[in-house]
């Protein structure tokens, strides 16, 4: 059985991109692209504008860009996850509580880093 999430790759007019920092789970003190869980009864489209919504505080317009699944090594649950590209507006005026931080990063920083979590490096990179 899969859980479905939903990432947002968010691009200034610069083409840098945005992401956040978590404090819990396995991945804290990483950098990855908002989103979070689908709700049950939630379409993936509904459920990243929310969470968009939810964590920055912007308007989000998504458009599929791919999908990624795994299964973590710890567990027997499996993830599929549906990457959104798209355009945003308003202004970043608070994060949601599991966030420490937001930046928006060149492809080059983010390539070099070791600090992006859920392997979105991968996905970030068919994009940039």
């Amino acid at each position: 059985m899969y859980e479905l999430g939903v990432r947002a790759i968010l691009k200034d007019g610069g083409g840098n991109i945005l992401l956040v920092k978590n404090i819990h789970g396995i991945h804290a003190g990483k950098w990855v692209l908002p989103g979070g869980k689908v709700e049950k009864n939630e379409m993936a489209e509904d459920g990243i504008k929310r969470e968009v919504a939810e964590e920055l505080n912007i308007v989000f317009k998504p458009t599929f860009f791919t999908y990624h699944q795994d299964i973590q090594s710890d567990s027997v649950k499996g993830f599929l996850t549906i990457f959104f590209t798209g355009n945003f507006s308003g202004k970043i005026s608070r994060l949601k509580i599991e966030l420490s931080e937001y930046k928006f990063f060149t492809p080059e920083e983010i390539n070099a880093s070791n600090e992006i979590g859920f392997g979105h490096k991968e996905v970030i990179m068919k994009v940039a």
